[in-house]
């Protein structure tokens, strides 16, 4: 079947003859062509930007959150964030 649907896309196939003759421990010449994963998985592209915004904005106040912590102050991180410490480091 699937030799069908390459024959069909017009992808060629290996026969079983020239499968035999590659030699085992050689590697593909050129490498797969790939694109890091997205951050998110939507079906509509509204949503994939909703989340990406959203995520944009939950770092820049994880940042600013962050910077008061280490200047001394107590502060609220964004929901689902890690405080950076349990404990400020000493100030000599």
């Amino acid at each position: 079947m699937r030799e069908i649907e390459a024959e069909m896309e017009g992808v060629a196939v290996l026969g079983r003859e020239a499968i035999c003759r590659q030699e085992p421990r050689d590697s593909p010449s050129t490498p797969e062509k790939r694109s890091p994963a997205p951050r998110f998985h939507a079906a509509d592209p509204q949503v994939q930007r909703a989340l990406e915004w959203g995520y944009r904005l939950m770092r820049i106040a994880y940042r600013q959150a962050s910077a008061a912590w280490r200047a001394g102050e107590i502060v609220e991180f964004p929901p689902g964030c890690f405080v950076p410490g349990r404990y400020q480091p000493l100030r000599s």
